[in-house]
């Protein structure tokens, strides 16, 4: 039995490639080339590359965002500091009219101090 099926399935398979040789050829190369072009793969292609896109744009955005608030924290952050060695400065005026003498400004307290 496993012959026969062998022979059939040899006749089929010959059957369908003398179909496929008997297929008109009024076709162009080009319409059976678009016709071969796996369409769904194209598809969803074209959705991972949009997709994809806009999540690459979104995390600039956000980077973007990210950085300006880091710049923006840092001149916050100088302008305090400036403030804090200018009241430090006036606060070392007053402190020398008093008569103490004034403290360097990388010591304990000052602008500088580390």
């Amino acid at each position: 039995m496993g012959f026969r099926m062998l022979q059939d399935f040899l006749r089929v398979q010959r059957w369908e490639r003398s179909i496929m040789k008997r297929e008109d050829n009024s076709e162009s190369v080009v319409l059976r080339g678009f016709r071969m072009i796996p369409w769904s793969g194209v598809a969803m292609f074209v959705f991972i590359m949009v997709f994809f896109g806009f999540d690459l744009g979104a995390g600039i955005k956000q980077t973007a965002q990210q950085i300006r608030e880091k710049k923006e924290d840092a001149k916050t952050a100088l302008e305090v500091q400036k403030i804090q060695a200018r009241q430090w400065s006036v606060e070392q005026v007053k402190s020398f009219r008093e008569g103490e003498m004034p403290q360097p400004s990388w010591e304990k307290g000052g602008p500088r101090a580390k």
